[in-house]
């Protein structure tokens, strides 16, 4: 667009210009003169409107110059990033989990706030018509468990997915962040890698539908403290703890005032930052994405 208008004025300026003396220009004919009065109208018409075409045209080929390269910039600037992003991951030495690994990490999740169900009490030896029954009680019950189980690791793995969400909209203008990555056989939910200076991130998602033990929240915190210092020692970088709680709304309180009361009677030693996300706020948020 930019050039069109010079090519065309080029054109014109270099065009011949058909010259006739005064006898040829008698002895045309009638049709000739209709064909020489029509191309003098559309050169006038041309010469009167080619200026504001031209300047129209340069003007636009000038905008879509300008913004071609702002996108070219801002898709660069991107793959910059992208590039910087996977040269850190590879320098904290991390590598990204497979579809099983994320599968039994999650399972082990489910797990540890699950109550464990191996056995059925009421079998016995000593009424063998009334055990058949129990017995089919006991395998109907224990599917049931099965698929709650399962249920609950897919849940697990969809609320873990729409926290990752939220955390790069709250951290990714600072932070190159990696989901379900090993550093040394240890697994990472989260690590936000910093864009300005060493100190990272480690992000520890819990899925609680109902208040765990003490004894389950200890251990948890205790890898998660273990898991921080494995990434201070493998990636030479600094580090420090966020615990992401997420749980329905008429569990938050409950599940509050259990921790704080851990960290007033010093169970919680290393400085952990918690936040507690609702499960039904982010379900409105994330759920259609």
């Amino acid at each position: 667009m930019i050039i069109f208008p010079i090519i065309a004025l080029g054109f014109f300026f270099n065009s011949e210009i058909l010259i006739l003396s005064q006898n040829e220009f008698d002895n045309l004919s009638e049709h000739s003169l209709r064909a020489i009065c029509q191309k003098e109208n559309i050169l006038h018409f041309i010469i009167t409107i080619f200026p504001f075409v031209a300047c129209g045209l340069l003007l636009l080929g000038v905008v879509l110059l300008i913004y071609g390269c702002y996108k070219w910039r801002k898709i660069q600037n991107h793959l910059d990033e992208q590039v910087k992003s996977d040269t850190k991951i590879k320098k904290i030495n991390a590598k990204k989990m497979s579809a099983e690994e994320i599968v039994n990490k999650a399972s082990f999740e489910v797990s540890e706030t699950e109550v464990p169900f191996d056995i059925d009490p009421f079998i016995n030896d000593s009424n063998p018509k009334s055990d058949v029954d129990k017995k089919g009680n006991y395998k109907a019950k224990s599917q049931d468990i099965r698929n709650s189980h399962i249920n609950h690791i897919i849940d697990y793995m969809k609320v873990e997915r729409m926290c990752f969400m939220e955390v790069n909209r709250q951290y990714g203008k600072r932070y190159d962040l990696q989901n379900n990555v090993k550093i040394d056989n240890i697994e990472y939910d989260f690590i936000a890698v910093s864009k300005y200076d060493n100190i990272d991130i480690i992000f520890e998602v819990k899925y609680w539908r109902s208040l765990p033990a003490s004894s389950a929240i200890s251990n948890m915190l205790y890898r998660l403290t273990k898991a921080g210092i494995n990434y201070e020692n493998s990636a030479h970088r600094n580090f420090r703890l966020t615990l992401i709680i997420v749980t329905p709304n008429k569990n938050i309180d409950l599940i509050k005032n259990r921790i704080n009361k851990m960290q007033n009677e010093n169970d919680i030693h290393a400085p952990i930052k918690i936040e507690y996300y609702v499960e039904e706020e982010l379900l409105s948020k994330y759920n259609n994405i």
